[in-house]
């Protein structure tokens, strides 16, 4: 019975989940499923973290002192909590052979982009760990949208880093997977936490070359002017990557063309005439590149491409020189 309750506390917290986590198909098997049959059917669960802590968690919620415009999304959030203490308590009696079996299905159908949703109905843990990531992390990887909506909806930590430092939200920028970015940074994923290397997630979408990702990143606030690991801006690392489309968003978003690195004191005007990249050096100009600036050495810009050779920098920016 209390199994059978599970399940359809289950289904109750994701038909409360906004619509554009509930694709069509998922809506039409959660409202055809069997439920009794589910429920006789089940062989596994997984209490995951222990009663106490969910109880504790669901009783600080509970006694929260709440402003009125807090209440929808307090009251959205206290109904997942109670859904999912109810799943907890019916997985707890079940074997531990038969949690680990569900479990590591669910991390298999995470990778291999199947459906999670009777997994998760069934019991499976959405938090638990196989070489040491998650369903979530699987599902990132493997670029299984579908299913990261899904166990967000469920309640996975799209937070915290893996065994290498990597956020969620990292390794979705990595692997490419840039429609995930906005459910991530939504369900608490921070635009500005660091991977193992020190550099936050825009810095890793510039080093990417991923112009969609680093608008939409901008879009959530990400700071255009956090540094990496060496103490260079996006803009920076945009410009010696020659990524001009993407130093054009970063200059539309703010980012401060006059800004120098920490290694020598060049600009990103200087940075870009070092590999000639014509297309980087005319996007800094259009953003108000300073073409009078002068490097630790006393060159200007103009100066610079000379002595390299850099023969079409010299007519870029002679020809901006003209036109004043």
């Amino acid at each position: 019975r209390s199994l059978y309750i599970g399940r359809v506390s289950a289904i109750a917290c994701w038909l409360s989940m906004p619509s554009e986590l509930l694709p069509e198909e998922i809506l039409a098997w959660v409202n055809c499923v069997d439920l009794p049959r589910l429920a006789a059917a089940d062989r596994a669960a997984q209490a995951m973290l222990n009663e106490s802590f969910w109880r504790s968690r669901l009783r600080n919620f509970e006694q929260q002192q709440m402003s009125l415009e807090d209440m929808r999304t307090s009251d959205s959030n206290l109904s997942v909590l109670r859904h999912q203490l109810a799943i907890l308590e019916a997985r707890a009696s079940l074997p531990s052979q038969h949690r680990m079996q569900l479990d590591y299905h669910l991390h298999m159908a995470a990778h291999s982009k199947s459906p999670c949703w009777p997994l998760l109905l069934a019991g499976a843990s959405w938090c638990s760990e196989v070489n040491g990531k998650t369903p979530l992390v699987q599902a990132i990887m493997s670029g299984h949208e579908e299913a990261v909506h899904v166990l967000i909806a469920c309640g996975a930590d799209a937070v915290s880093p893996d065994q290498q430092g990597d956020t969620p939200l990292i390794l979705a920028i990595a692997h490419g997977h840039v429609t995930m970015l906005k459910a991530l940074v939504l369900a608490g994923a921070s635009t500005e936490t660091a991977d193992g290397n020190g550099d936050t997630p825009l810095i890793n979408a510039v080093v990417q070359g991923s112009a969609e990702a680093v608008q939409i990143l901008v879009d959530l606030g990400a700071d255009v002017e956090a540094r990496d690991q060496d103490g260079d801006t996006p803009l920076i690392c945009a410009v010696v990557n020659g990524q001009a489309q993407v130093v054009e968003l970063l200059l539309r978003a703010g980012a401060d063309v006059h800004e120098a690195d920490c290694d020598g004191g060049d600009t990103p005007l200087f940075r870009a005439l070092e590999d000639d990249c014509v297309e980087v050096l005319e996007a800094l100009i259009a953003g108000g590149a300073n073409l009078k600036t002068r490097n630790r050495e006393g060159e200007t810009p103009l100066d610079f491409a000379i002595r390299h050779g850099h023969s079409r920098s010299v007519q870029v920016l002679e020809e901006a020189c003209i036109a004043g």
